[in-house]
């Protein structure tokens, strides 16, 4: 049986997507095209800075400080974790590869939670919005605030809806 053109276009998609996810993996396990380049350690260039010294590792400690995670040794260069995720296909980087790793942890982990945030506060506004719609509004200023408070949670929702962007220098250089 002749497959219809939308069918052939999901299967083709389907296809594309299974290619683009194993180009995706594969492109993991290339090292850093800096590595060969690196001729101090990491943690030796930290010693030496004296703007990380003075004001990146004060502020990334105070930070996580502040929402209660203990920062890592910024003086060793050494990764101990290093071995539990060597599924990645990443040689052992030491103190770099560490942070390579935390900075990939942290963006994965703040959008996971901005995802919980977000799904939270939408939920609460959909639930704001139907104790307006049971509401009791003969009163003409109940119905007047009730309706003020409709357009609010609408907008509220539709910023809720938004992708926001940050920009973050690149860490890891991968192929061409």
């Amino acid at each position: 049986m002749a497959l219809s053109p939308a069918e052939k276009q999901r299967r083709y998609r389907e296809r594309q997507k299974v290619k683009m996810a194993e180009q995706a993996k594969q492109a993991r396990h290339v090292a850093d095209d800096t590595a060969p380049f690196l001729a101090v350690t990491f943690a030796d260039f930290l010693r030496q800075d004296g703007e990380a010294q003075a004001n990146a590792l004060p502020f990334i400690q105070e930070t996580l400080g502040s929402v209660g995670l203990d920062s890592t040794d910024w003086e060793a260069d050494e990764d101990p974790e290093w071995h539990e995720y060597q599924w990645d296909g990443t040689t052992d980087r030491g103190l770099l590869g560490k942070a390579e790793r935390m900075v990939g942890a942290f963006l994965d982990s703040a959008r996971a939670l901005s995802e919980l945030i977000n799904r939270y506060k939408l939920q609460e506004i959909d639930r704001a919005l139907a104790e307006i719609e049971r509401a009791d509004l003969s009163d003409p200023e109940a119905k007047k605030q009730a309706l003020a408070d409709v357009v609010r949670l609408n907008a509220l929702r539709k910023r809720l809806h938004k992708e926001v962007r940050y920009s973050f220098p690149a860490t890891v250089v991968k192929g061409e």
